[in-house]
Formats: structure tokens, sequence, C-alpha cells
């Protein structure tokens, strides 16, 4: 695409204006009235008889010059003026606007035009200033714009075009926008439209520029040595960065699209760890997880999250920024490490829901599996604070003189058989044990919760 050679913006010629209003004169008044008084004088030293006939010659111009007055201002040649027009201040803003302004009738001249229009477009005054179809004719991509541009002005409506005009030497091009719209609402004024051509290549650069350093960051992000990924309310997966995608094997195109489930990542009960955080409305909150990762094949790999999740006024979730460790290397490397891995993958897979409480039963920490339970208790996954909110409420006092038992330190406390919170029955065993002495204040008791409702049946 090559530009215009209209498009010189070297030259910066005067405005194509209407010829200026002559403003009134009080001298010019003076010298009408005393005309007609020396006029009268003269008629009255002649004589009476004498000066008739100019009398009336007289009168009779006087009454064809305000009888063609008349005429003149009911066809719209003659109108009393507008003072507000006169203004030298609002004169000058058409001028001094960056962007080239100009107006076109109904035949599609150019009636107005400001500085800016004319430089652009390289003219000099009235006799080769053109309108915008014309200025761009012959370059094909910019010409569909400007039909469409064309279109809307003759429907009398608005529109907004932005295009790239290549440099005729080869150099950088130019980014224009391009806006049509009416003169005003009026049926006369509808008929007129209003030209706007601005130069926004500087924002355009500062657009790549931006985009750039976006897709830069990306880039870094993907290629980091550690897993990252994001997960949205409805648990879909709306972001995976390419390493923790190259360690579970799957195909970054089936990730952000509905593809891919929090479900289908995280092994077992795990997903229940990170949809239980329950929060303040407003608060953001960061949990570590230790979960087995699924891959495509089936297989699995021990991994540590971070994950960090903001509420906002509502309480609702927002979509999560999750940090991914791979534990897999550090079974060979650090055999502590390896243990404690090991045991948590234990304390998450195990069959029977596991949560350590305080002394009000406030959860302190809890496996997947009573996450999970919990959530299925009730919409609100209030149980996930609170093990005593998954008891219903006739049984709430025996779990809660058994968590005091243990809180004393006492052994041998007796399972409590108690019917689960919800909407359908359901009943479950829990075991309380009690910690030690000198963790018992911030956890006062081990319960241990078995869902017995099929074996009821």
């Amino acid at each position: 695409m090559t530009a215009d050679s209209d498009l010189d913006a070297s030259r910066e010629p005067a405005a194509l204006h209407e010829p200026p209003r002559r403003s009134g004169s009080i001298v010019l008044v003076l010298l009408v009235a005393g005309g007609l008084v020396v006029a009268a004088l003269v008629l009255m030293s002649i004589g009476r008889a004498q000066a008739q006939p100019y009398i009336l010659g007289l009168l009779a111009l006087l009454a064809m010059v305000g009888l063609f007055n008349l005429f003149a201002f009911a066809a719209g040649i003659i109108r009393f003026a507008d003072r507000t027009t006169d203004d030298p201040v609002m004169a000058k803003v058409p001028d001094l606007a960056p962007d080239g302004l100009a107006v076109s009738d109904p035949r599609g001249h150019v009636v107005f035009a400001n500085a800016a229009y004319l430089a652009m477009t390289g003219a000099t005054g009235l006799q080769d200033v053109r309108p915008v179809e014309r200025v761009f004719i012959g370059n094909p991509d910019v010409s569909e714009a400007v039909f469409r541009l064309l279109k809307a002005a003759r429907e009398g409506k608005r529109l907004q075009e932005e295009v790239r005009v290549a440099a005729e030497d080869g150099g950088p091009g130019r980014w224009l926008r391009m806006r049509v719209r009416p003169l005003g609402d009026s049926k006369r004024d509808a008929k007129y439209s209003v030209w706007s051509v601005g130069d926004i290549t500087r924002d355009r650069e500062r657009q790549e520029d931006v985009f750039q350093e976006l897709q830069h960051a990306i880039e870094y992000l993907d290629h980091a040595p550690c897993g990252f990924f994001s997960v949205n309310g409805a648990g879909e997966l709306v972001y995976v960065n390419a390493t923790l995608a190259n360690w579970l094997d799957h195909d970054l195109a089936e990730i952000g699209s509905g593809g891919l489930k929090l479900t289908d990542i995280v092994s077992g009960d795990g997903a229940s760890l990170l949809t239980s955080i329950v929060a303040a409305p407003g608060e953001v909150k960061t949990e570590v997880f230790d979960v087995d990762l699924r891959m495509r094949t089936g297989k699995t790999m021990p991994a540590r999250l971070y994950h960090k999740l903001a509420f906002g006024a509502d309480g609702a979730p927002g979509p999560s920024r999750t940090l991914v460790i791979s534990r897999a290397r550090d079974e060979r490397s650090d055999p502590e490490r390896a243990a404690e891995v090991r045991f948590m993958r234990f304390f998450d897979h195990t069959p029977m829901a596991i949560a350590t409480v305080d002394r009000a039963g406030a959860v302190v920490r809890a496996n997947a599996r009573y996450a999970k339970l919990a959530q299925s208790l009730s919409p609100d996954s209030i149980a996930t604070k609170s093990i005593v909110r998954a008891v219903s409420a006739r049984d709430r006092n025996l779990l809660i003189a058994a968590i005091n038992q243990a809180a004393e330190g006492q052994g041998d406390i007796a399972p409590v058989e108690a019917m689960l919170e919800g909407t359908r029955e359901r009943w479950g065993q829990f075991f309380v044990t009690s910690v030690e002495e000198d963790e018992r204040e911030t956890e006062a008791a081990i319960v241990y919760l078995l869902e017995t409702t099929e074996r009821r049946t």
C-alpha cells in the first residue's frame, strides 16, 4: 500500500473559511442619517412646487430599497447578525485543532476545512481542496474504509475507521483515525457531514510496545522453571503455562477453551482442597497444599501448590494464581522432604475424613476427603470452617462434649454417632483423640469422620 502524494504535511496553508463578515460601523450610520438630513434641507430650500418631483423620487427609491430588503430577508439572503458567531476566540478553535476537520455539503463538495486538513491533503485554497474519498483514491486498503465512511455520511450516521497509510518512499507508514458525523440534528444541518482525520501513529506505537511487553511477560511465565495455572470459580482452567503443560503432557490448545477442569489435573479429592477456602469479602488468602497431579497418561506427580485467591465484595472467589512446584525430584535428593511429601499424600488420600480442630470446633487443618464431604453437606460449605456445623443441631452437643474431653487431655473417648447436616438423611461416626499438650493452644483435638449412611440402610 502506497501513500498518496497529497498527504504531504510539510506545507501549512491557511484554513478554508467563508469570507469574514464585516462588522457594523457607527460612522456609516451617521453618514446615512446626515445624507438624509442634507437632502431634506436641499429640498426645502428650492421650494415646494419644484421639490415635489424629487421628494416623490426619493420616497420611491427608499420604498424600493425597503421592499428589496423584505424579499431578501424572506429568501434568507439577508439575516440579522448573530454576535456569537463573530467571537474571535471561537473562530480560532477549528484552526488550532490538531486533527484535520472538513465539512462537506450534500453534493460532496468541501465547504470548510481547517489548516490541519489542508496540510494533510496538500491543498492551498478553495480551488484545490478535495474531500476525503478523493484524497485516498487508488489506495485499496484505505479505499474500503473510506467507502464505509462515505456510505455512513450519506445515511446521516456516525462511523469511525482506523487505517494504515504506507509511506511513498518506503519508510514507516502512518496510522490515521477517520471519523464522520452529521453537522447537526436539524434537517438542514443533517445534510452536511463533518469529517475528522487524525494521526494516531504514536498511539499505535505505544499500543504495540505494550503488546510486545505483554508477549514477553507471557513468554517468561511460560518458560519458568515452575508450573503455574489459573482456575476460575467454575473450576475451569483458564490458563496453564507451558512448563506445567509439559509436565502433565497436555496440549496448550486444550486449555483456555473449556477443555480442561481442575479435577482433570488434580488426582483424587485434591481439587476439593483448593475449592474449600473460605474467606471474608474482599480478603486475599494464600494456602499451601501438597497434592498429586494427574498426567494425561493417568500417572501421578507429587506437587506443592501455592494457591492464592482474591475474594470479591460479595464473597465470591475470583480467578486463582497458583504456583506449582514439582516434588518428584525431592524423593531422590532430599529424604526428609520426601518423607514429608509421602505423609501428606497419605494424609490427603486416606478414605477417612480427618480434621484438626480447636476447642470451639473450628477447623484448623483438614484433608481432601473432609473438604469434599463438607462441601457436599451445604451449598455455602460452612462445615469447612467448623466441624460442629457438619452435624445436625440435635447431635452437636455430643460432638462438642467429645472435643472438650480431648482438649482436657482425656483418652479413650467414646465414638460419637451423629446425624450429618444437609437436606437428606446422612449419618457419620466421629472418633476424637487428643493432641500433645504443647499444641493444645491452637489444636485441641483430632477428629476422624467415617460416613455410615450405607451401613445404616
